[in-house]
Order: structure tokens, then sequence, then C-alpha cells
């Protein structure tokens, strides 16, 4: 996504080090707050979903109970 900005600069429009930047950038972050990926995005003047990787994607299972997501149907007819 060539901007024209360095690591340095967009870290510094983000408002956070550069070694984070640098983590994020590789994927060293498992879970990155959503609020880097909404800065950066704002600052890139990009949607957001353009910065979700593809794996993120992807339900995760924080509970053995909850291994898939809910049928969207089911869940909003339970509420």
């Amino acid at each position: 996504m060539g901007r024209g900005v360095t690591q340095a600069e967009l870290a510094d429009a983000m408002g956070i080090s550069l070694v984070t930047y640098r983590r994020l950038e590789r994927g060293l972050m498992d879970n990155p707050p959503l609020r880097y990926l909404q800065n950066a995005a704002l600052a890139l003047g990009v949607e957001l979903d353009s910065l979700w990787e593809n794996e993120w994607r992807t339900w995760k299972a924080f509970d053995a109970r909850r291994r898939e997501p809910p049928n969207p149907e089911d869940f909003w007819k339970a509420q």
C-alpha cells in the first residue's frame, strides 16, 4: 500500500511507537487493538476493512462452548 510515507511517519501519525508499528506491519501482533487499525485507516485515507488480514476474517473461539459463530437469524430471534 505505497502511500509515500515512512514507517516512522505513519507510526507517529497513528500515535504509536515505531516498534509497535513494525510488529503490527509484520503480523507479529495476534490481536492488535482496533484503535490502531482505525488510526492507520484514517491517516491513510482508506476504509478500515482494507486493513484486515484474511485470517482476521475468521471466527476466533474464545470459549470451548462457542467454537463456531451463531447463525445470525437464530441469534437475532433469541433477543
